[in-house]
């Protein structure tokens, strides 16, 4: 968090996000998530994390509509377990 106050950019936000998704702040990870996405939508790995956060605080429409952006957006690194994420979510 003293990381973000020095430099608000959508990396550092993103790793602030993804260390709240480890911790299980799920909630705190979307606020990350959503702000970094705002700043730098191109990003896929970005979208991805933000529909992971949002799946585990329950809200799976949005979480869906996150992973097909991020898969309509062509190759990125978590291509197949965002595949996989949306296919387990289709199938709720």
């Amino acid at each position: 968090q003293a990381a973000q106050r020095l430099d608000p950019s959508p990396d550092v936000l993103d790793t602030l996000g993804w260390v709240h998704l480890k911790r299980g702040e799920s909630a705190e990870a979307v606020k990350a998530f959503e702000v970094a996405v705002n700043q730098r939508g191109d990003s896929a790995s970005m979208r991805y994390r933000l529909a992971v956060a949002l799946s585990q605080t329950g809200d799976k429409q949005r979480a869906r509509e996150m992973f097909q952006t991020a898969l309509a957006t062509g190759a990125f690194p978590e291509a197949e377990d965002a595949r996989r994420e949306l296919a387990q979510l289709e199938g709720q």
